[in-house]
C-alpha cells in the first residue's frame, strides 16, 4: 500500500510549489527511514514520525486543494478551501486530534463533502456538509443530519457513511425500529449512524481504548445513547481470548487494527497481545435476548471467516468488509455458506485506495431470500 501511495504522492510533490526538498523527502520514504522532514517555502521545517505517512500524504493533498494557507513559526497550519471557513492544525506538535482533522479534510473533500464552521451562514448546506467547531478545548466535527463526534476520536468510517453513503445499499432502506448487530463497531462511526436512521444497534469493539473512544462520542449524542447497547469484546470464539493490537502507530492510527489474527501485522511491528471477553454471534444472541437481526455488518480484520451457520439463523441481511488474512480464510468458502444458507450476495470495494484482489479483501452485501 505504501508504494501505491508513494506512487500517488510523488505528482503531488512535483505541483505544490511550497515543499522545498521534495527529492530529500521522497529518498526518505523510499529508505524507510524513522522520520519524514519537509521543508516549506518560508524554510519552516516539519518533521513526521514514518508511523504518520498516511498523514503526510494527506496533508499534501490538503496543500494541493486548498485556496489558502499559511503556516506560523511555530507549525501551526491554516487552510481554506473556499476563502470563507478556515481550519487549523499544528504540524510540529502532531496530536491524534491534529492528525485527525488533516485526515478527515482531505478524504472528505475526495469524496464531495464541504466544511463549514458554525459562523458560516452564507455556504449552501447539502447532505455532503461536515460542520466543525470547537468545545470546552475539544474539534468537533457534525454531520448534516446532526450526528457528532470528536475530532480526537475519529476515523476515516465517518466519511464513508456520510458521505461516500458505503453502507445504504438500497434507496428504500428504512431503518426505524430494526436491529443491526454492528461487529467491530470502532469509535462508534457505524452505531451512531444506524442509531440516527432509526435503528436498535449492539454495538462490538475488541480494542478497549477504542471502545472507550465510542462510548465517548455516544455522550456526545444523548438523543441516541439508549438505541446503542456498546460492549467490549471479541466477536469469534466464547470465554477469554487473545487479540493483537499493533503499538507503533496508535499515536498516529488510532484505529489500531485489533484483531484476532497476529498474521495482520507485518513489516516487522510486534503486535501487543490484550485479553478480552470472546463470543459466537449466537452466544450474543442468547445473551442479550436477541430473536431478530435485520442486519450483521462486520469489520472485525478477519473473525468474519469464523462465521458459522448457526450464527446465521435468524439474520436477514450481512454487510461485511472482508479482510484475509490467514491461508484458511477463503472467500470462496465464506460465499458458498452464505449460499447454503439461502442469501444472495454481491461483492464491491468502496474506496479507490483498496486495489487487492477479491480473494484478498472487499465488501459483502447479502440477504437472505424468503420464498
Amino acid at each position: 500500500m505504501k508504494f501505491y501511495l508513494m506512487y500517488q504522492l510523488i505528482p503531488f510533490l512535483f505541483t505544490q510549489p511550497n515543499i522545498k526538498n521534495k527529492y530529500g523527502l521522497i529518498t526518505s520514504i523510499m529508505l524507510n527511514k524513522s522520520n519524514y522532514k519537509i521543508i516549506l517555502k518560508n524554510n519552516i521545517v516539519i518533521k513526521m514520525p514514518r508511523s504518520a505517512f498516511t498523514t503526510l500524504y494527506n496533508l499534501l493533498c490538503i496543500l494541493r486543494q486548498c485556496v489558502y494557507h499559511n503556516v506560523t513559526k511555530d507549525g501551526t497550519m491554516v487552510v481554506s478551501f473556499d476563502f470563507i471557513n478556515k481550519f487549523d492544525f499544528n504540524l510540529k506538535n502532531l496530536t491524534v486530534e491534529d492528525k485527525n482533522l488533516i485526515d478527515v479534510l482531505s478524504l472528505g473533500h475526495l469524496f464531495g463533502a464541504n466544511f463549514i464552521t458554525p459562523e458560516d451562514t452564507n455556504t449552501i448546506q447539502t447532505t455532503k456538509t461536515l460542520k466543525i467547531f470547537e468545545k470546552d478545548g475539544k474539534k468537533i466535527l457534525e454531520t448534516n443530519n446532526g450526528v457528532m463526534y470528536f475530532i480526537e476520536n475519529l476515523v476515516s468510517g465517518i466519511v464513508e457513511a456520510f458521505i461516500m453513503n458505503i453502507h445504504k445499499m438500497n434507496d428504500d432502506e428504512d431503518w426505524k425500529g430494526k436491529t443491526v448487530v454492528d461487529v467491530g463497531a470502532s469509535m462508534g462511526d457505524t452505531p451512531l449512524y444506524y442509531a440516527s436512521m432509526g435503528a436498535k444497534v449492539y454495538a462490538f469493539e475488541i480494542s478497549e481504548s477504542i471502545y472507550n473512544n465510542m462510548l465517548e462520542n455516544i455522550e456526545l449524542n444523548p438523543q441516541y445513547k439508549n438505541q446503542i447497547t456498546p460492549v467490549n469484546a471479541a466477536i469469534g470464539k466464547d470465554g477469554m481470548v487473545t487479540y493483537f493490537s499493533e503499538t507503533e502507530t496508535l499515536q498516529y492510527d488510532l484505529h489500531d487494527g485489533a484483531t484476532l489474527f497476529s498474521s495482520r501485522f507485518t513489516d516487522g511491528i510486534k503486535p501487543k497481545e490484550v485479553k478480552v471477553q470472546g463470543y459466537t454471534l449466537e452466544s450474543v444472541y442468547k445473551k442479550w435476548k436477541i430473536e431478530n437481526i435485520d442486519l450483521l455488518k462486520m469489520d472485525c480484520k478477519g473473525c468474519e471467516f469464523l462465521l458459522s451457520e448457526n450464527d446465521l439463523k435468524n439474520v436477514k441481511a450481512l454487510k461485511i468488509e472482508y479482510m484475509k488474512l490467514e491461508d484458511e480464510h477463503k472467500i470462496k468458502n465464506l460465499l458458498k455458506m452464505l449460499e447454503s444458507n439461502g442469501y444472495k450476495y454481491r461483492l464491491f470495494k468502496h474506496t479507490p485506495l483498496e486495489i487487492k484482489s477479491f480473494n484478498i479483501a472487499g465488501n459483502i452485501y447479502a440477504e437472505k431470500i424468503v420464498n
